[in-house]
């Protein structure tokens, strides 16, 4: 009968454990940037990120969209921005850090496939593809 008991207990600690889990949320920002060679001043909606970006070999970095998306565990969502399409998946939340599998469309083709870990304050920046004369940059934060 004690034997019964402990795996019940255990089975309900368990089912509760991860039913918490299930329900942790994380709102990321999703944000769209190209960046080229061209002299010229970058966008002002960019300047908390300026320190990252200007990493890259690029001189100019415009914003082209924005979106805010609220990621559950193991739910898919998709973020339209600026004509590119992010599939984010909320794989783990641990001592504040967000592992989000993103999937980057351009139309139906998948341009990047990577799994970026990112925290309030410290956003992830994904190179993307090329266009021309610019590249695309996607920024990631947790709000």
């Amino acid at each position: 009968m004690k034997r019964i008991f402990y795996i019940l207990v255990c089975l309900t600690f368990f089912g509760l454990s991860g039913h918490v889990a299930a329900q942790e949320t994380v709102r990321v920002r999703v944000q769209l940037i190209a960046a080229d060679q061209a002299e010229g001043p970058s966008d002002a909606a960019l300047s908390g990120l300026m320190s990252k970006l200007q990493r890259m070999p690029y001189k100019r970095f415009q914003q082209k969209g924005s979106k805010t998306v609220t990621l559950s565990a193991g739910k898919n969502v998709k973020a339209g921005v600026g004509g590119h399409t992010m599939n984010l998946k909320l794989e783990s939340v641990q001592s504040g850090r967000a592992r989000v599998h993103v999937n980057w469309m351009r139309g139906r083709a998948s341009v990047v496939n990577i799994t970026a870990v990112t925290q309030p304050g410290s956003p992830f920046v994904c190179g993307g593809p090329r266009e021309g004369n610019l590249t695309w940059i996607a920024v990631f934060s947790v709000q």
